[in-house]
């Protein structure tokens, strides 16, 4: 325990690395949290330190989409800003959002239920994206979504992204989406039914 104190007290006194910046240079450590939530997924994306017009005063949220738009950028060599490809970006910028928002739980549960209803009438959005990619993130893991974003910038194909990634191709990826979502609309519909019958 004695040779553990001087390295705990070395860690407590140690100089916190701020990542966001005024024009001036000073420490805005009130958006770190941020930068967490978005290392997560970008990690060595991110550059070491993003300069803020602190006038503008962006929410954690506002600030959690546009560091991810940047680090995916970077990530994919700038594929994540073809048509093709923002509604994954801007799905993964929904998540950190929320995240830096604190409110994934519920955010996860209203883009899930929309997506369930969404998947077989419409275009891919935003939204259907996040719910996509939060699928993947709970089944395959955090960094599974990093695989693929770099993936996606080798090879522009989200077949091959997701065959390197997750050695699933989009079509198997999919079609476990589209039952997972399933059971969410049918335990939602069961559990409708057991509060109108009480």
């Amino acid at each position: 325990m004695k040779q553990l104190l001087p390295v705990l007290l070395l860690a407590a006194c140690a100089p916190v690395a701020t990542h966001f910046i005024d024009s001036s240079g000073r420490a805005l450590d009130d958006y770190e949290s941020v930068w967490t939530t978005v290392a997560q997924v970008c990690g060595d994306a991110l550059p070491d330190k993003i300069e803020l017009n602190v006038g503008a005063s962006p929410s954690r949220a506002s600030l959690a989409r546009e560091t991810t738009r940047t680090c995916v950028a970077k990530l994919t060599h700038n594929v994540s800003r073809e048509e093709l490809y923002l509604p994954l970006t801007h799905g993964l910028e929904l998540i950190a959002a929320a995240e830096a928002e604190d409110q994934l739980p519920m955010f996860r549960r209203r883009v899930h239920m929309a997506a369930a209803s969404a998947v077989a009438s419409q275009p891919t959005t935003e939204e259907t994206a996040a719910s996509f990619l939060l699928f993947i993130r709970a089944r395959y893991g955090l960094q599974a979504l990093t695989r693929i974003f770099i993936a996606i910038g080798r090879t522009r194909s989200l077949d091959a992204a997701t065959q390197q990634s997750l050695h699933k191709t989009v079509g198997e990826t999919e079609s476990a989406w589209a039952r997972f979502l399933a059971t969410l609309v049918s335990g939602e519909s069961s559990a409708a039914s057991s509060e109108t019958s009480e």
